[in-house]
């Protein structure tokens, strides 16, 4: 299996569950390849290229129809072929501890994460269906110019924009009143016994990493019964618990992650999972990762516009080059 949580605490957390599994099925061996977001996705391309891929990958839903529209996935119609494993979504978080130096934060030059933290923001400036559905071209009219603009007009408004760790390590220091970032803010608050916001849910970006088995898999039975077991709620529980980026099991954002804790982190967890619920998949299409990087740009541009015409011309470009890979 390779997969994507290869920090060590989350390396460490699956390789537990690992050897659990093994331990109840003698016989069986697991084989942990950690991958990371930078070059993960090229080497499994390569590998599969090469005839060397994996039994079983771990992608972000937003990869799966990439991969799936390539043959090199086994059925994954077949729910013993394809598992939803752990969901999540970037929440808004809101400064409660006084005055602030920045309104809001907003994310620059960091790839996957422009798109995350800043959707929402566009959804609620008046382009409520941007990116939501396709094509995305057929999205990109007058009201997404306005919902920009109205972003750029926020940009120029006493936020600041950076990379998405910079603006984390910043609300944690009391300078930034709203954000959208990820539940492993929790976690980094409370290591530093801070506890000056709350998490407000609001329409957001729904995450989901899959399990899924690949089509010339040698070990397909097994692989089965494996992505089954990890993906049941006990374990897929057990996992969010011990890492804080993970959310919550999949189908399951009520429980498994607040039974012990204090109110204010049973707030926290609970307002996330609350955003989980009122979020929604972004739609799965093989191009995609295509757009993102478009869009992304777009984005990371009307946050310095001069004009609001400036804005129209920016996404009529965007919105030629949407066109040519959609063909």
């Amino acid at each position: 299996m390779w997969h994507f949580w290869s920090e060590p605490a989350q390396d460490s957390a699956l390789r537990s569950l690992v050897e659990i599994y093994e331990r109840e099925h003698p016989g069986v061996s697991i084989e942990l390849t950690p991958l990371n977001w930078a070059d993960g996705k090229s080497k499994l391309q390569m590998a599969f290229n090469a005839g060397t891929q994996p039994d079983i990958i771990h992608l972000g839903q937003d990869w799966e129809a990439e991969f799936r529209d390539a043959g090199v996935l086994a059925d994954t119609s077949d729910a013993n072929a394809r598992r939803l494993w752990v969901v999540n979504a970037r929440a808004l978080v809101e400064w409660t501890g006084g005055p602030t130096t920045y309104t809001l934060g907003l994310c620059t030059s960091d790839p996957h994460n422009v798109i995350k933290r800043c959707l929402p923001l566009i959804w609620q400036g008046g382009a409520p269906d941007f990116y939501r559905r396709l094509p995305i071209s057929a999205d990109m009219d007058e009201r997404l110019v306005h919902a920009l603009w109205s972003l750029r007009n926020r940009a120029v408004n006493n936020a600041i924009i950076e990379p998405s760790r910079q603006l984390d390590e910043r609300f944690l220091n009391g300078e930034i009143k709203q954000l959208y970032t990820g539940m492993w803010i929790i976690d980094m608050a409370a290591a530093r016994n801070i506890t000056s916001f709350r998490v407000i849910p609001t329409p957001s970006i729904k995450n989901g990493d899959v399990l899924a088995i690949t089509a010339r898999s040698a070990a397909n039975t097994n692989a089965q019964r494996f992505i089954a077991w990890l993906a049941a709620a006990p374990q897929a529980r057990a996992f969010c618990d011990a890492v804080s980026d993970a959310g919550f099991a999949a189908g399951d954002t009520t429980a498994g992650q607040t039974a012990g804790l204090s109110p204010r982190l049973h707030a926290h967890h609970t307002a996330f999972a609350q955003t989980v619920a009122l979020s929604s998949f972004l739609p799965s299409t093989p191009i995609m990762l295509s757009v993102e990087p478009i869009i992304e740009q777009l984005i990371e541009r009307s946050y310095h516009a001069p004009s609001k015409d400036a804005i129209r011309k920016m996404v009529a470009e965007a919105k030629r080059k949407v066109e040519d890979v959609e063909r």
